[in-house]
């Protein structure tokens, strides 16, 4: 029911508070301040995403809260996730179309949202060349604090897994 406001080219969120509400973003978002809030938005990416990208990163010591926005890649690649977030609170978010929904890394809750119909490309640069490994949330870097509450998660007909955890770098998963 929200009229959307197009907005063209990627987006730095890099004021401490700032809200963004009501607009279609044709280009990528990355969040570099602390308390930042998007809301009843869409975000597309765009095209040509730089190799291991996502369409919406919150980066690290930044944060954020997510909450009635889609996540719809306009260009899929096998290089493109929809989110990478750390500190972060993604509430009813609609995510599709990218190779890995989220990564969450540390402190994220992922909550009322549907995840689902991920890209599967038959030859990913991120793979050696394989297939993508398609995971509608992925922590894998012995991450802590994720929480995923009340989604639906179904990353497609080639997809890997619903949530995948792994620990590598040498971290302990912890408090999932």
């Amino acid at each position: 029911g929200v009229a959307l406001k197009v907005v063209s080219g990627d987006q730095v969120l890099s004021t401490p508070g700032q809200v963004v509400s009501g607009l279609d973003i044709h280009g990528f978002v990355h969040i570099t301040a602390r308390n930042v809030t998007i809301e009843d938005s869409v975000i597309r990416g765009g095209p040509n995403p730089a190799c291991d990208s996502a369409v919406l990163e919150i980066a690290d010591g930044a944060s954020a809260t997510v909450e009635d926005t889609e996540i719809s890649p306009s260009d899929p690649s096998p290089c493109l996730d929809g989110v990478w977030a750390t500190n972060a609170t993604l509430l009813r978010m609609n995510i599709h179309g990218a190779v890995d929904g989220i990564k969450a890394f540390d402190n994220v809750t992922v909550q009322d949202s549907y995840v689902h119909d991920l890209s599967w490309f038959a030859s990913d640069p991120n793979q050696n060349g394989g297939e993508t490994h398609n995971d509608d949330v992925q922590t894998y870097g012995g991450n802590v604090n994720i929480t995923l509450k009340h989604n639906t998660m179904s990353p497609g007909r080639n997809g890997n897994a619903a949530y995948q955890v792994t620990q590598d770098g040498g971290r302990r998963a912890t408090n999932l």
